[in-house]
C-alpha cells in the first residue's frame, strides 16, 4: 500500500524496523505509525497552506507540537509521547548522542547528517518501545519534514 505524505521525506533506514516486524505489537506499531506519519503530513500541509494564503503561520502552526497540542484538523494523535527534545542527560553523552544522528539533505547541513532529538513514541513498555524521530525544516531552506529514524528505542540514559 502506498500512501501519500506531501511534505514528509522518509530517509530512516528501513533495516531498524525490521527487529519490529515479529513483535506481538507489530500490527498496532503499523498503525500508529501511520497515523504519526499522517500526522506530520498534514502539519506540513497546515503550514505550506498558511503560508501560500499569506497569513503568518501562527502559534497553532509554530511546530508539530503546538499543532498537535491544538488539536488541529489532521492531527490524529495526542501528545503523550510526543517529544521537543532528547533529556540534556542524552544529548551530552557522546555515546548516546550518537545514535541520534540521522540523514538530512545537505541543504540542510552540509554534512548530510544531522542530531535529531524530537521523537514520538510509537510504542512503550520494557522491549523494542518503538520511536520515530524527525526533523522539522518546515520554516528552512527545505519547507519539509525529514523522518530519519523509525525503529526500536534507541539506547539512553535508562538503558546504557
Amino acid at each position: 500500500m502506498q500512501v501519500q505524505l506531501p511534505g514528509v521525506q522518509i530517509l530512516a533506514d528501513p533495516r531498524h524496523t525490521v527487529k519490529l516486524d515479529s513483535a506481538p505489537k507489530a500490527a498496532l506499531w503499523r498503525r500508529r505509525t501511520l497515523q504519526v506519519l499522517r500526522t506530520l503530513s498534514a502539519y506540513v500541509q497546515a503550514k505550506h497552506a498558511a503560508r501560500a494564503d499569506g497569513r503568518p503561520a501562527g502559534a497553532d502552526l509554530a511546530t508539530l507540537f503546538s499543532f498537535v497540542r491544538s488539536q488541529q484538523p489532521g492531527a490524529l494523535i495526542s501528545m503523550r509521547g510526543v517529544a521537543p527534545r532528547e533529556s540534556d542527560a542524552v544529548v551530552n553523552t557522546p555515546r548516546l548522542a550518537a545514535h541520534r544522528y540521522f540523514p538530512v539533505p545537505p541543504e540542510v547541513d552540509p554534512t548530510g547528517t544531522l542530531m535529531y532529538v524530537a521523537h514520538i513514541a510509537i510504542g512503550s513498555g520494557r522491549n523494542l518501545a518503538p520511536r520515530l524521530y524527525f526533523h522539522d525544516d518546515t520554516d528552512g531552506p527545505t519547507g519539509q519534514l525529514y523522518v530519519g529514524y523509525i525503529g526500536p528505542h534507541l539506547p539512553n540514559t535508562h538503558t546504557s
